[in-house]
């Protein structure tokens, strides 16, 4: 393992608070997958690309905290694997299309397939949104695509995203929420390829993290759910996370998938597969 690499991920927690504090599990109530959309034939058949097929589902992940709390990594490290797999690939648009949330341009929303890409975030959906859940979703400024697609309302999916987009406009003068990324890189890859392998993918890191250095947060609704990711597959889709949160009273709690170390705290949530 790289030294530079093992001590960047065992200090990047601790920058943002002096210790880790021994009181009860309090912060996380859990991370929520969302069903966001499930592709149709016209969906497919628009998207020239062959890890789109029709049915494919595009899902977001939310870490739901109580209120004040922050997200501020979602991390792999020694005895605490993070690992994102699907049995077939991860769907990105082959032009506008990115593997961070933040560097999805706000004028390529409404043409195309490009609000099915697969990206990281620390609370963003785009450049100038976050990304909401759809029943938190104010509706205001809802897009609809001016291409025809991206309507098939499929009831796995609630609320449609011709009139929930789960995006909501950051206000003008304020910024969303900026990733800072090390030892995911194979992921980052796997993420923004548009023509991946249709033979499934595995990324597994000790030794990576995504965080927001300032903390993220997004409290509407008497909830506090940050978006982590969204990922579209036509495969099944898995994860085993591991999360740290910042406290309204200063330092952070780390929460893990399993063998929680002193001070650290298991949430099943951490697991997912779609199967």
């Amino acid at each position: 393992m790289n030294r530079h690499m093992r001590l960047f991920t065992s200090c990047i927690f601790m920058m943002f608070a002096s210790c880790l504090t021994s009181i009860a599990q309090d912060g996380l109530k859990g991370l929520v997958v969302e069903r966001y959309y499930v592709t149709d034939s016209t969906d497919a058949r628009f998207s020239k690309t062959t890890n789109l097929p029709e049915g494919s589902v595009t899902y977001r992940v939310f870490v739901d905290m109580k209120p004040g709390y922050q997200f501020q990594a979602c991390f792999g490290s020694e005895g605490h694997p993070m690992k994102i797999s699907t049995t077939t690939s991860f769907y990105n648009h082959p032009v506008y299309g990115n593997n961070i949330a933040t560097l999805i341009y706000d004028a390529t929303l409404s043409g195309g397939t490009c609000m099915l890409d697969s990206w990281l975030s620390t609370g963003a959906a785009s450049a100038v949104h976050y990304g909401v859940m759809k029943e938190d979703d104010d509706t205001v400024g809802t897009i609809i695509n001016a291409l025809g697609v991206l309507r098939h309302h499929d009831e796995t999916i609630g609320l449609p995203i011709t009139t929930h987009d789960g995006l909501t406009r950051a206000v003008p003068g304020k910024s969303v929420p900026k990733i800072t990324a090390m030892g995911i890189e194979d992921l980052l890859d796997a993420l923004k390829g548009a023509e991946s392998s249709i033979n499934g993918y595995e990324f597994k890191t000790e030794n990576g993290t995504w965080a927001c250095m300032g903390g993220s947060s997004f409290e509407r609704n008497g909830n506090n759910r940050v978006l982590i990711g969204q990922f579209t597959t036509s495969g099944v889709f898995s994860f085993q996370l591991n999360i740290q949160l910042g406290k309204p009273s200063g330092g952070f709690e780390q929460y893990v998938a399993s063998d929680p170390d002193p001070g650290q705290f298991v949430s099943p949530s951490l697991r997912f597969t779609s199967r």
